[in-house]
């Protein structure tokens, strides 16, 4: 009797080391972390992308607003260009022909008609190219406000990225094959423990039925993290994939954006206008007296000095609108690893 109580007692004891319920638990609750993690990352990657999605409308909303902006100047320059030309060859033509030339001296009346004329037909140019240039402003803080937005977007990104990174040290699957090896483990060294022939028997079906349900439990753990990995992977954990690179970044898109607005080319364009406008909108001023000539020209720089500082505060805008484009651009793409 004392033999056998001696065996049971030992028996026992070894039952009170099996790691199993321990494992069981924590497989289990792995299973069910993942699960919930799943769900709750779903939810995050709706709004990531429900947010990006927003700010790319408005980017998409700006780039035709900034199309429709230059369509209209180019349009409005030209006829007043065109306008102002044909005034002044006309004036000129007709200075050129008449036998008295236009007194400056005492001030003519036909001059200071055309020179009216002229300014009163550019009026209304300035005034759209003021508010371009206004608009081209503004366009520029919408961008910049809009890429500040988006970098905001990819900070939340990368910040449940590390939120998944630390979740998956406690609950990754490798964890719940940790536990259990470390339950098959106790219960072969139970089994081999045993100091009866009888108890290795009992303590190995007892094991058999152990690591049965807990090799169950391990299954849907595995399905669970299968499920995890399907929908997460190169999305919160791993490396970032090409695609949901592209989702947020829409690199294609937005580099078409940068090439037609560079490729407006207004720029270049104003230059054209300024230096049409400096030298008297084409008209060849050859034809009048050296007298007449020299102070026609001086009195048209006075008319056309406001549109050609109008000139460059539109070229000025549409800088800021190419750089904000280039540049911001890119720190937004950079702050996606």
């Amino acid at each position: 009797m004392n033999l056998f109580a001696m065996h049971e007692s030992s028996f026992f004891q070894g039952l009170t080391r099996l790691t199993v319920v321990d494992a069981r638990d924590r497989i289990v609750v792995i299973a069910a972390q993942l699960a919930e993690k799943t769900g709750e990352l779903r939810e995050k990657w709706k709004t990531l992308v429900s947010q990006d999605e927003t700010l790319d409308k408005r980017a998409k909303a700006i780039s035709r607003a900034i199309e429709d902006d230059f369509k209209s100047v180019i349009a409005d320059v030209a006829k007043a260009n065109k306008g102002a030309a044909e005034l002044l060859a006309e004036g000129v033509k007709q200075w050129a022909q008449a036998t008295t030339a236009p007194n400056f001296k005492t001030g003519d009346a036909d001059i200071d008609q055309l020179l009216s004329a002229i300014k009163y037909l550019l009026g209304p140019t300035i005034a759209v190219l003021q508010v371009t240039r206004g608009r081209w402003m503004s366009r520029a803080d919408e961008y910049e406000t809009l890429f500040y937005s988006e970098r905001r977007v990819l900070v939340m990104f990368e910040e449940v990225r590390g939120d998944v990174r630390k979740f998956l040290e406690e609950n990754d699957f490798p964890n719940a094959q940790a536990s259990y090896s470390a339950a098959r483990t106790s219960v072969d060294a139970f089994v081999s423990e045993g100091r009866t022939s009888g108890q290795r028997n009992d303590a190995a079906e007892l094991r058999d039925d152990f690591m049965e349900a807990l090799t169950d439990h391990l299954k849907r753990t595995a399905h669970d993290y299968d499920k995890f990995v399907v929908e997460n992977r190169e999305k919160f954990f791993g490396a970032i994939g090409p695609d949901v690179r592209e989702e947020f970044l829409e690199s294609d898109a937005w580099r078409k954006i940068a090439d037609d607005v560079q490729g407006y080319g207004l720029d270049a364009k104003v230059r054209e206008w300024q230096y049409f406008a400096t030298n008297y909108f084409g008209v060849d001023l050859g034809t009048l007296s050296d007298d007449v000539r020299e102070r026609l020209k001086r009195d048209l720089r006075y008319v056309i000095e406001d549109l050609v500082e109008t000139h460059k505060g539109v070229e000025k805008g549409y800088r800021d609108v190419v750089d904000v484009v280039k540049n911001m651009r890119r720190d937004v793409d950079a702050a996606l690893p």
